[in-house]
């Protein structure tokens, strides 16, 4: 079985959990509003780095969601000829009214994106920078316990360039006002970070430049156009129908958020992670040393024993909104009888089994 920046970043917070995940293959059904929103916003700056226009990415995005036969063309276009993406989560939920915010929210996120980089964008389509975009990859890792396979997805690296430049590109609600938050000091020691610099200097023919590039998201939602109070005079269900005729419209927000990111800039960081080729390859080493113990783990791995992939990290149970394990975890269910997971076919369902439009990267000259 493979390994991803994912899973082994799953396996190094919690072991249980990692045996849940990739082992039992048991996944949270459907996916959460922040990580369809981030999924979405992932396929417009694909097209932005792809040299299309803003519109030809709001198609993709519309085409990602609602599907083609929902899109208005006569405001925005046909459908790019040939491109066919799979649906971002359920249908349903894009629908929504919950969907449908989320949506106007991406749409800014990308617009302001376009406008904060539009030099950049007039290079790619002149053809003097050339980017290659959501690339899959798969690399050898010589272990102890023979050749371990890693793989991964670079969402944008520089084409014919000396020091590649790869794009690593990030939705997030924590403030970007400071670099030196722990979001990005965290980030030499970030095993995506060290897996996606030993591809990129696989691929190219220098050691890479990683660029975090940082989109700040925002939680807004339709408003009050005016502040209004309950009336001596009006009942609850009068004072509640009243609210909801001075609620923003859906079309009012799209525009109102709309502006804000297209005013914004600072809402964009691009922000380099800084390694030196030996801070790497420590951490490289690191990681192998990693995968390594995994491995003896599961040579040893039984269910009812005290095995190394049962440990369980009680302090990781809460982290980012909780565990969807924890139920399974602590008893009150089983994998097979949980309502919020299902079993999945394959470990890595983000990364296509074609092999052949991953590319087979060879050891470091």
């Amino acid at each position: 079985m493979a390994y991803t920046s994912s899973s082994l970043s799953t396996a190094q917070g919690c072991l249980r959990k990692y045996r849940y995940r990739y082992m039992d293959m048991y996944r949270p059904a459907g996916g959460s509003p922040a990580m369809m929103a981030g999924s979405l916003v992932h396929r417009g700056l694909e097209a932005f780095h792809q040299g299309l226009s803003y519109k030809n990415a709001l198609i993709m995005m519309y085409e990602s969601t609602v599907g083609w036969h929902e899109f208005d063309v006569q405001k925005h276009g046909t459908i790019i000829p040939g491109d066919v993406f799979d649906y971002i989560g359920d249908v349903s939920y894009w629908e929504s009214e919950e969907g449908r915010i989320n949506f106007s929210r991406c749409k800014a996120y990308v617009a302001g994106y376009y406008k904060r980089y539009q030099s950049e964008l007039k290079d790619i389509q002149d053809a003097k920078t050339q980017w290659l975009v959501e690339q899959e990859f798969s690399f050898k890792l010589d272990t102890a316990h023979g050749e371990i396979t890693i793989r991964g997805k670079l969402d944008a690296i520089t084409l014919g360039s000396e020091l590649p430049v790869i794009l690593e590109h990030k939705t997030t609600s924590v403030s970007l006002e400071s670099v030196t938050g722990t979001y990005f000091a965290r980030l030499p020691m970030d095993i995506q970070c060290t897996i996606y610099r030993e591809a990129g200097w696989r691929l190219g023919s220098g050691f890479p430049n990683l660029v975090y590039d940082v989109v700040g998201t925002s939680k807004a939602s339709p408003k009050q156009k005016k502040k209004i109070a309950k009336r001596k005079s009006e009942t609850d269900e009068e004072y509640a129908e009243r609210k909801a005729e001075n609620q923003e419209s859906l079309e009012e927000f799209d525009k109102r958020i709309m502006e804000y990111y297209l005013e914004h800039p600072e809402k964009y960081v691009r922000y380099e992670v800084m390694c030196t080729e030996d801070q790497h390859n420590q951490r490289f080493n690191e990681l192998t040393s990693f995968v390594e113990l995994l491995e003896e783990g599961k040579k040893k791995h039984s269910p009812d024993s005290s095995s190394l992939l049962n440990i369980r990290n009680s302090s990781a149970c809460f982290n980012f909104g909780g565990c969807d394990y924890l139920n399974v975890c602590i008893g009150r269910e089983s994998l097979e009888s949980s309502e919020k997971l299902i079993q999945i076919e394959n470990s890595h369902p983000e990364l296509s089994s074609n092999q052949e439009t991953t590319l087979q990267l060879e050891k470091r000259k």
